[in-house]
C-alpha cells in the first residue's frame, strides 16, 4: 500500500487486511448499521480470538445507529470493548479506523465512511489512508484523541441494560419520524440528509436552550493572556498529614513491602507527599494520571521538591521518556506500542494518582507491565460505584488514612457551612441506566426556569465571593450560566473542550475576584487547586459518593481569602441521595447510617468540627423525613439478620453497611430487581453463613475465593485440595502484607517455597475440614473431594448468587487484613 492513499470505494478490503495484520484495532464511527457490523464482524472476532485489542466507539446521535448493530458489537469477543457515545443532541460526526502493529507500524483512515455495508463497499465515499511510517505524529495524535473520547464520561460501555434503553428510545424516535424509513434505505441513513427532514428535541424548553447556546461564547469575557512561568526551585518541607504519611510509608519500606495506598482528603498535599517520598528513597519516578492538568500540576510540584532532577511528560505530543521523573497520561502509556518502549523495571517508584481509577483496564495494563521497587497509590476516595476492589491492587496495605472531618478538626482544611436546598424535580420519572440517570431525560427534567430560579435565589442567599457550580451536563451548565448572566452576574461555563488558555484565564479571574462563578461538569473534580474558592453550588443529583467527595474537596483548601466554605446542595428524591451523607463523619468510630440517618434532625445533631454547620430549608427537611421513613420500611423488608427485630435492625444498619458495603442487600440502596429479591430471599441463609463464618485466619475465605475464580460455571463442582493449591498459595505469598500477616507461622514459613503436596495437605486440614465441620448445611468434604452443597435453578440465578458470594468473600478478606494491619500499628 502507498504511504498515502485516497480511497473512494471498497474500503472494506483495506480494512479487512489491516485488521488481519494489526495487533490493535480502534474504530470510531458516528453510526453503526447492522449491515456494516455483519460485514466487519468476522475479522474482528478472529482478531479477538487471537488476543488482539479491539476498541469501538459509535454514537447515538439522531438514533441512526441500529440496536441490533449494538447487540452484535457487544458479543464480538473477549478482547473487544465497545462503547456508545451519548451525544445528548450534540452532533457527533467522526469516522476513523486506526490499526497498529508493534513492528510494522500503523495506519489511520479518516473520511466519510460509517459502519454500514454501503459505506464500506459500494457507496461513494472519500477516505484518506495514511501509513505510520510517513506520518507518525498524525497517527499518534489520532490515537490519543481516540483514547480521550473513549475514556470520557459520554462514552458508556455497552451492556444489555444500555442496549435495551437505547432500543426503546430508538423505537420512540422513529415512531415520531416515520418518514425516515420511507425515504432512506437502512444502509444509507446519514445525518446530513436527516437534519433537514426533522427537528430533534432535547427537551421541552429547547427555545431557551438554543438561546443560551447562542449567547454563550467561551471568549465572551475579556481575558488577559496569562503566562505561566517555569517554577523556581524553593525550599518546601513536609507538613501536617504529609509527615505522618511519610513515616508510615517508611515503615513499609523497612518491612520490605512493595505497595501502599494513602487515602488523604483533598487539599492535604498528596502530590507533595509523593515527591517527598520519592526524594527520600528513589531515583527514577513514573507518575501516572488521566488528565493533563493533573500531570502539569504534579510536574510543577516535583520540580520544587526535586529541582536537581530532570522532569518530562509522556502524552499525546510530548514523549520525554528519558527524564528522571516522567509524568505520563494513562491513555497514552496504556497503549502497547508506547508502554513497550520502556523496560518493565525501568522505574524505581510508580505513583498512581487518583488511585480509585486504577481498576480500569488502561491502568491494569500499566500495573501488570511494570515491575517497580515500589507502587504508591494516592486517593481521597477509595470506593468505586462499580464495586471493583482497589485495595487488592495495593496488597491491602493502606498505610495512612485521613478524611475530611479529621483534617478540618486539626486545622488542615477549612470548615464548611452546608445548606441543603429543596429540589422539586421528580427524579422517579427519569430512567435509571446501570449506575447513572439517562442523560437526555435528566436534561429534560433540569432545563426548567423554576429550578434555575430556585438555584439562583439559594445561591444569592448563601454565597460568598468565588463559586464553582457543578452541573450534570454541558447543556445544563450553559443554560445556568446564561440564566445567572441575565441576572447581572459575571460567570462562565467551562468544559473539557474549552481551550486550555481560556480555562487558565477563568481560574485567574475567579481567584482575583473579577469572575463570580465557573459552571462546569467534572472538569475540576481532580487535580486542580483553586484555594480561594469559598462557595460550591451543586446543581446536580449526587450519583457517586466519589465524585461528590472530590467536588466538595475543591472548596476546603485553606486560603487567606476565606474563613470557611459555603456548600449549597440540591436535596431531591433522586437515587443515592443518602450516600452523600456518609461523608459527614467526625469521629471515625461514629457510623452514619445511610438509611435511617436521612432524618435531618439527626444529621444536624451530628458532632461537627469547630465552625462547621449543617442546615436544610424546611421543604428539604420534610423530604428527607419522608425518604427516611420509606427507607426504614425498605430495610425491614430486605434485612438479612432475621434474629434482629426491625427496630433494632434499623439502628444497627450503619454498622452492617460499614462492614459489608458490597453485600447485595446493602450495595443496592435503591432496591433489588424482582429476580434479585427472589434469589436474595431464597438464599438468605447461605449469605448469613458466609457472614458469620469465623476467621481466626483468612484460609476459609481464601479457599472460597480460589473456588470462585474457577468461574460461574464451575464454582459448584467438586474439587480436591490439589485443584486449588496453586491459587491458594499464590494469594497468600504473592503479596507481602498477606504473607507476613497470615502465612508466617511455622507451618506457613515452611510453605513459602511452593510444595503442591504439603499445600494441599494444609488446605485439607484447614480450611476444608474446618468448613465441613462448622457449616455442614453447605459444605461437604468426603473422600478427598470438597463440595459446596448449593443449588441454583437457572443460569441467571447462578450468576447472581456467584457474584454476591464473590463480593462477600473479597470484602471479608479485605476487612480481615485491614483490621490485622490496624491492630499491628497500635
Amino acid at each position: 500500500m502507498m504511504s498515502k492513499q485516497l480511497v473512494t470505494s471498497q474500503l472494506f478490503s483495506i480494512i479487512e487486511q489491516a485488521i488481519q495484520e494489526a495487533s490493535s484495532v480502534y474504530i470510531l464511527a458516528s453510526f453503526a448499521m447492522e449491515s456494516g457490523v455483519k460485514l466487519i464482524k468476522a475479522p474482528l472476532h478472529r482478531k479477538s480470538q487471537q488476543g488482539g485489542i479491539v476498541k469501538i466507539l459509535v454514537g447515538d446521535y439522531l438514533y441512526i445507529t441500529e440496536p441490533e448493530a449494538l447487540r452484535q458489537l457487544h458479543t464480538l469477543g473477549p478482547t473487544v470493548e465497545t462503547r456508545l457515545w451519548i451525544s445528548s443532541g450534540k452532533s457527533f460526526h467522526p469516522k476513523a479506523y486506526l490499526f497498529h502493529h508493534p513492528r510494522k507500524g500503523g495506519m489511520v483512515i479518516v473520511g466519510s465512511s460509517n459502519l454500514s455495508k454501503s459505506a464500506l463497499r459500494d457507496g461513494i465515499e472519500w477516505n484518506l489512508a495514511v501509513h505510520w511510517a510517513q506520518e507518525e505524529m498524525i497517527f499518534e495524535e489520532a490515537l490519543d484523541e481516540f483514547m480521550t473520547l473513549f475514556t470520557e464520561d459520554n462514552a458508556v460501555p455497552l451492556d444489555e441494560a444500555l442496549i435495551e434503553s437505547y432500543e426503546t428510545k430508538y423505537g420512540e424516535f422513529h415512531q415520531r419520524n416515520p418518514q425516515i424509513r420511507n425515504v432512506f434505505s437502512r444502509d444509507e441513513l446519514e445525518e446530513q440528509a436527516l437534519a433537514s427532514s426533522f427537528t430533534y428535541e432535547i427537551n421541552k424548553n429547547e427555545e431557551v436552550l438554543n438561546e443560551s447556546r447562542a449567547v454563550y461564547k467561551e471568549g465572551q469575557l475579556s481575558f488577559d493572556d496569562v503566562v505561566i512561568p517555569t517554577p523556581k526551585a524553593t525550599t518546601i518541607d513536609p507538613r501536617d498529614a504529609q509527615l505522618d504519611a511519610i513515616e508510615r510509608l517508611t515503615e513499609s519500606i523497612n518491612k520490605q513491602m512493595n505497595k501502599a495506598l494513602v487515602i488523604m482528603a483533598t487539599g492535604l498535599g498528596k502530590t507533595y507527599l509523593a515527591a517527598f517520598f520519592a526524594k527520600r528513597f528513589f531515583r527514577r519516578i513514573l507518575f501516572v494520571a488521566h488528565r493533563e492538568e493533573i500531570l502539569r500540576q504534579a510536574k510543577q510540584s516535583f520540580e520544587k521538591i526535586l529541582p536537581e532532577r530532570s522532569h518530562g511528560f509522556y502524552y499525546a505530543k510530548l514523549k520525554e521518556k528519558d527524564a528522571d521523573c516522567v509524568f505520563a497520561s494513562v491513555t497514552t502509556l496504556g497503549l502497547s506500542h508506547h508502554i513497550e518502549k520502556f523496560n518493565p523495571s525501568e522505574f524505581d517508584l510508580i505513583i498512581i494518582d487518583e488511585f480509585h481509577h486504577a481498576a480500569a483496564d488502561s491502568y491494569q495494563r500499566i500495573l501488570s507491565y511494570f515491575q517497580p521497587q515500589f507502587l504508591l497509590g494516592l486517593t481521597a476516595t477509595p470506593d468505586r460505584m462499580d464495586g471493583k476492589d482497589i485495595y487488592e491492587l495495593c496488597g491491602g496495605n493502606v498505610v495512612y488514612e485521613i478524611k475530611f472531618f479529621e483534617a478540618i478538626s486539626k486545622g488542615w482544611l477549612a470548615p464548611f457551612h452546608y445548606y441543603g436546598v429543596y429540589d422539586d424535580t421528580d427524579y422517579s420519572l427519569v430512567r435509571w441506566i446501570g449506575t447513572r440517570y439517562d442523560q437526555e431525560e435528566l436534561l429534560t427534567a433540569q432545563m426548567k426556569s423554576n429550578l434555575a430560579n430556585n438555584l439562583f435565589k439559594s445561591w444569592e442567599k448563601h454565597k460568598q465571593t468565588r463559586t464553582i457550580a457543578f452541573c450534570s451536563s454541558v447543556e445544563q451548565a450553559q443554560y445556568l450560566c446564561h440564566f445567572f448572566q441575565q441576572q447581572g452576574h459575571s460567570c462562565i461555563n467551562l468544559h473539557a473542550k474549552t481551550h486550555p488558555q481560556v480555562r487558565k484565564n477563568a481560574v485567574k479571574q475567579l481567584e482575583d475576584g473579577s469572575l463570580e462563578v465557573i459552571f462546569t461538569v467534572d472538569l475540576f473534580n481532580e487535580g486542580v487547586d483553586i484555594p480561594a474558592v469559598d462557595t460550591l453550588l451543586f446543581a446536580r443529583p449526587t450519583e457517586s459518593l466519589t465524585v461528590f467527595t472530590q467536588q466538595m474537596g475543591r472548596g476546603l483548601r485553606l486560603s487567606e481569602k476565606k474563613s470557611y466554605c459555603t456548600i449549597i446542595d440540591l436535596i431531591g428524591n433522586y437515587r443515592n441521595v443518602n450516600k452523600k451523607f456518609t461523608i459527614f463523619r467526625f469521629d471515625q468510630d461514629e457510623v452514619l447510617d445511610t438509611w435511617a440517618e436521612l432524618d435531618p434532625d439527626k444529621l444536624q445533631a451530628l458532632a461537627l468540627p469547630l465552625h462547621c454547620e449543617i442546615d436544610f430549608d424546611l421543604r428539604a427537611i420534610d423530604l428527607l423525613r419522608e425518604l427516611s421513613v420509606a427507607n426504614r420500611r425498605k430495610y425491614q423488608v430486605i434485612s438479612p439478620n432475621t434474629d434482629i427485630q426491625p427496630d433494632e435492625a434499623i439502628e444497627s444498619i450503619g454498622a452492617l453497611k460499614e462492614k459489608y458495603h458490597t453485600y447485595p442487600g446493602f450495595s443496592k440502596t435503591s432496591g433489588l430487581s424482582v429476580k434479585e429479591e427472589k434469589v436474595y430471599s431464597e438464599k438468605q441463609a447461605w449469605f448469613q453463613t458466609l457472614e458469620k463464618t469465623g476467621m481466626q485466619k483468612s484460609y476459609k475465605m481464601v479457599l472460597l475465593l480460589s473456588i470462585l475464580r474457577r468461574g460461574p460455571r464451575r464454582w459448584l463442582d467438586m474439587i480436591s485440595p490439589l485443584d486449588v493449591a496453586v491459587d491458594f498459595h499464590s494469594y497468600l505469598t504473592d503479596d507481602e502484607v498477606r504473607k507476613q500477616i497470615d502465612f508466617s507461622d511455622k507451618t506457613g514459613k515452611g510453605l513459602w517455597d511452593f510444595n503442591a503436596y504439603k499445600t494441599a495437605q494444609l488446605i485439607a486440614d484447614n480450611p476444608m475440614n474446618a468448613l465441613a465441620n462448622t457449616g455442614k448445611e453447605y459444605f461437604r468434604f468426603e473422600k478427598g473431594q470438597f463440595h459446596i452443597g448449593l443449588e441454583t435453578q437457572d443460569e441467571e440465578e447462578n450468576q447472581i448468587v456467584y457474584l454476591w458470594t464473590y463480593e462477600i468473600a473479597e470484602k471479608r478478606l479485605n476487612d480481615y487484613f485491614a483490621n490485622k494491619q490496624r491492630k499491628a500499628k497500635l
